[in-house]
């Protein structure tokens, strides 16, 4: 992992220290309250800052992402949602990864505007999310990628010439894509208690959303308002759903396979997408713009609500990290190998859970108790005797005499204590769980 220092992001944290603590509502109000001359020039200060990074280095470790893990506005636009699934990815990160790059937040929502014009609200929930991963950003495992490629002559030939089969290769998808779509969801025209009409949509397991989702109108389309008068609650087939733009919906899919295949960012990674429907896509199109196997990018599925440190925050899961590296590396290897070759989801990982994790922290539980037990026998004396000489030894105290008149001071209950310890923690670290364990036990102190 790099030092906690990662000296590319000080001048953007910088510049949104004063964001630190703030609450979206809070950001939203101070920039409302800017007026026009004033949120120009804090945006001409702050796009400048925004680092972007490229993974240098190979690693089965390093990640790129979709937009919804990255908080993008698909299945849902709602701001806790959005806010909920990168918080999830950095929690990923921080248990898995070496490098995961995600776009940045705040250039998302400069990429949003148009005309002059950034939404006031986006660019407020940009610098929000921004703010909330600067830990494991400056920690080294969260990184900012871009869709802005600066390239010379010959590179920008090359790379328009992958884009324009990408985008050939995306196009021949769409139609398969909406087939799929169609026979494997139910999208009913619905009325709302207010009177308002809207689709729910189920069956999304497949596009990225485990439950409903919900599409909701401005402007309610006039074949909707039509037969919604003549039908009532009816299943929408595919001619009415072109008719109402619902299929417009998974245009970041599209948007994202375009990405996946093509920006130069997310070479050496494997690419961590939530939606099943686009990994044979993906693995298709992959192998036929870069033949050379070596130069495929990795298609994994990925559910981010981990069955396995669910209490741990994302700055106790650094922490613990930067305090256990060795530790960690084994729990992460360890990990790896029981999820080679299948998909990262929450079924795979609950598996994992049962048939791999649990059973090794049950071992450190019983070596925790053993261990306090055995010092009670007489082996278990000479044992404590040498671990409290080791103890003493931290405190600075080598000869009898010194050492006598710390156990009077002290307490030999309290240096015993601190032995048992001592000896737990050493054979508790020989178990390749050493490391969540560690994580777990500090969540519930």
């Amino acid at each position: 992992m790099s030092e906690m220092a990662t000296h590319a992001y000080d001048d953007l944290y910088s510049y949104l220290a004063a964001f630190k603590n703030s609450s979206l509502a809070e950001i939203i109000a101070y920039l409302e309250e800017l007026g026009q001359r004033r949120f120009d020039a804090f945006i001409r200060g702050l796009a400048p800052l925004i680092p972007i990074e490229k993974i240098e280095n190979q690693s089965l470790f390093n990640f790129s992402v979709d937009s919804t893990l990255e908080g993008g506005k698909f299945p849902c636009t709602d701001y806790a949602c959005r806010e909920q699934n990168i918080y999830h990815l950095a929690k990923f990160s921080a248990l898995y990864a070496d490098k995961t790059l995600i776009h940045c937040p705040i250039e998302s929502a400069f990429e949003m505007g148009h005309d002059d014009y950034v939404s006031v609200d986006e660019l407020a929930f940009g610098i929000y999310l921004t703010m909330r991963v600067e830990d494991i950003v400056k920690a080294g495992i969260l990184g900012f990628s871009s869709n802005y490629i600066p390239l010379c002559k010959d590179c920008l030939a090359r790379q328009i010439e992958r884009e324009s089969k990408a985008k050939g290769l995306i196009s021949s998808y769409w139609d398969e894509l909406v087939r799929q779509f169609c026979s494997s969801t139910s999208c009913t025209l619905k009325q709302a208690p207010d009177g308002n009409l809207y689709v729910a949509i189920e069956g999304m397991d497949a596009y990225g959303s485990h439950d409903e989702m919900d599409v909701d109108f401005l402007v309610i389309p006039s074949e909707y308002e039509s037969l919604y008068a003549s039908q009532g609650e009816t299943r929408l087939d595919r001619d009415m759903l072109e008719k109402g733009g619902i299929l417009t919906i998974l245009l970041p899919l599209l948007d994202d396979c375009f990405q996946a295949l093509v920006n130069p960012y997310f070479s050496n990674s494997s690419y961590l997408t939530t939606r099943p429907a686009q990994i044979e896509f993906l693995e298709s199109a992959t192998s036929t713009l870069y033949p050379r196997k070596d130069q495929t990018i990795p298609i994994r599925r990925l559910s981010c609500p981990l069955p396995i440190a669910e209490n741990a925050t994302l700055r106790s899961i650094l922490d613990c990290r930067i305090r256990n590296e060795e530790s960690f590396l084994v729990f992460r290897d360890t990990l790896s190998k029981g999820l080679s070759e299948r998909p990262i989801d929450t079924s795979t990982l609950a598996d994992q859970k049962n048939d791999l994790i649990e059973p090794e922290l049950h071992k450190i539980s019983l070596v925790m108790k053993n261990e306090r037990s055995r010092l009670v026998t007489s082996a278990g004396i000479e044992a404590a005797i040498g671990i409290a000489s080791f103890t003493l030894g931290q405190y600075g105290i080598a000869s009898p005499s010194d050492a006598m008149a710390f156990l009077g001071a002290a307490g030999i209950g309290a240096v015993a204590s601190q032995s048992a310890d001592f000896l737990r923690e050493a054979k508790a670290k020989e178990n390749p769980m050493y490391f969540l364990w560690k994580l777990n036990r500090n969540n519930r102190l």
